[in-house]
């Protein structure tokens, strides 16, 4: 992803946090500052949470794709 690109995603995780929090009844101001501490745990949790869903859990090895792809094209 370009840099641009990535400073868009955080940009929209942040907007996402701060819309999650302000909704959340147990909190002691309706308005999340983004240096409050439940803010920053609620936001480093985001992003391990969102990165972890882009990345597959195993990454096929080039080996098994080139096999693969030769027999579909040999059928």
């Amino acid at each position: 992803m370009e840099e641009e690109d990535q400073q868009k995603v955080a940009d929209l995780i942040k907007e996402l946090v701060i819309r999650l929090l302000s909704q959340n009844p147990n909190s002691e101001s309706h308005l999340p500052t983004p240096n409050s501490p439940q803010f920053q745990s609620s936001l480093r949790y985001a992003f391990r949470l969102i990165s972890s869903r882009l990345t597959p859990s195993v990454s096929p090895d080039a080996a098994a794709i080139a096999k693969s792809t030769k027999r579909r094209l040999a059928t």
